[in-house]
């Protein structure tokens, strides 16, 4: 009878998400989902907190489980449960105008977790660094869809869909940011292998 490698083994449950992990995907999925409902009409696209979210995933979870709670996210929203703004749901909402920046969300996790040293030993500068990377890609993929789906110029589609939004997101990111991280260390302190 042959037995796996150790290494091969090690490498298997390494690459399985563990209790904990599920657990912080899906209360950072949950979250999403709340900041998501509370939503200022703003033209045609709402203000939302849902980007606290974001940066929240971004800052406090390692990059697979970051990405890995936008794409529960999305999915929940895609096959009809009223997690994204307003209530809504349905595929609908990620194949239309505004779906762009969902999907942004994950290069934007993905870019700001991976910024961050592992561990809580990283500065406040990098931490907004990280915080600050993940506005060009859902706003960059954001307003691209925006203006293919409306059939607009790009800068009309950064007039509509982007501008009204860039020093709110970057507010959000000044007071948010430092708030996260605290959080984190805090974690860290608790659950040292997952935060």
């Amino acid at each position: 009878m042959h037995l796996p490698h150790k290494s091969n083994t090690a490498a298997v449950q390494k690459s399985k998400l563990n209790i904990h992990e599920l657990t912080t995907v899906a209360l950072m999925a949950a979250v999403l989902a709340l900041l998501a409902q509370i939503a200022v009409p703003l033209g045609p696209i709402p203000l939302t907190l849902q980007t606290i979210g974001v940066i929240a995933a971004a800052l406090l979870l390692p990059r697979k489980n970051a990405v890995l709670a936008i794409l529960v996210y999305i999915l929940l929203g895609s096959i009809g449960l009223p997690v994204f703004s307003g209530g809504r749901g349905g595929f609908g909402i990620v194949a239309g105008s505004t779906g762009g920046f969902l999907y942004g969300f994950i290069p934007a996790v993905w870019l700001g977790s991976s910024l961050l040293n592992k561990g809580i030993d990283t500065s406040m500068q990098r931490v907004y660094l990280a915080a600050l990377a993940t506005m060009p890609c859902y706003f960059g993929i954001g307003t691209l869809h925006y203006a293919l789906v409306m059939h607009i110029s790009l800068l009309q589609a950064f007039m509509v869909a982007t501008m009204p939004f860039l020093a709110i997101d970057a507010l959000k990111i000044v007071v948010c940011a430092p708030l996260i991280w605290k959080i984190r260390r805090l974690l860290h302190q608790q659950l040292p292998k997952v935060f």
